[in-house]
């Protein structure tokens, strides 16, 4: 009875740097984005072999970005992905113009290792910036349906007892101290732009103007609740600054 070769598969990703400023626009994504923030993974593999192993193999490795968020913060480019005939965009992808889930064709040489570097962006228009990036890298080889490589020799088989793939993580550089705790101080102020009003006059409308001043350190993901008045129905809401504002 003949056994297949095994192959073990190391290797390790990570970034260039450990944390991304959102603010600090270095690279243009595409022409309806602009500029945003973008880092470089790094991942690096190599394998060993027991047994008659061939020279070099082709593996699939998976990339999955920002994995520990329900959605996305972070996108692969899609310039990059377009021009690299081995990348493809996984169906698991929440977006597919700028996909966060990528496959990419990689050979390895036996013995040798081999990293290959793949650029993300983040978001300028995140609402956490408290729980950092995660990224994940697995890489999977397909044997063929004869199960035999050219001259006949058998296909491998991966060695199970090693992971099968590598996670790191990058922050997302704050304002909140050297402790990465943020303390904020905020404070709201409602104004109305009349003292009185008078039902079945013309002018229907009442403006509420709010502002909410911060004095302590960033205040991420934070909400304002407004209760309308019984007889009143909200019409809508018109932001004087540049502040990203979500209405729920």
């Amino acid at each position: 009875m003949t056994t297949k070769p095994v192959v073990t598969v190391t290797g390790q990703t990570d970034a260039d740097s450990v944390t991304i400023n959102v603010e600090d626009k270095n690279c243009d994504v595409d022409a309806k984005i602009g500029k945003q923030s973008c880092r470089t993974i790094n991942t690096c593999l190599r394998y060993e072999g027991k047994g008659d192993t061939p020279n070099d193999l082709e593996f699939t490795l998976r990339y999955n970005l920002d994995d520990h968020s329900p959605e996305p913060r972070a996108y692969f480019l899609s310039r990059d992905v377009k021009t690299d005939r081995d990348i493809t965009v996984a169906k698991e992808s929440k977006t597919k113009d700028h996909p966060n889930i990528i496959e990419r064709r990689v050979r390895l040489e036996k013995n040798r290792q081999k990293c290959v570097k793949q650029r993300f962006f983040a978001s300028s228009t995140m609402r956490d910036k408290l729980s950092p990036i995660h990224w994940s890298v697995n890489y999977t080889y397909h044997e063929s349906r004869s199960g035999k490589l050219s001259g006949n020799q058998l296909e491998p088989a991966i060695d199970t007892t090693v992971p099968l793939s590598f996670e790191n993580k990058i922050n997302i550089a704050n304002n909140c101290g050297k402790d990465d705790l943020c303390v904020p101080d905020l404070k709201v102020q409602a104004v109305a732009d009349r003292q009185k009003f008078l039902l079945g006059t013309k002018d229907n409308t009442l403006l509420v103007n709010v502002t909410v001043h911060n004095g302590g350190e960033d205040s991420y993901e934070t909400k304002l609740y407004f209760d309308v008045p019984e007889g009143f129905e909200y019409s809508g809401v018109v932001a004087t600054d540049e502040k990203v504002l979500t209405v729920i």
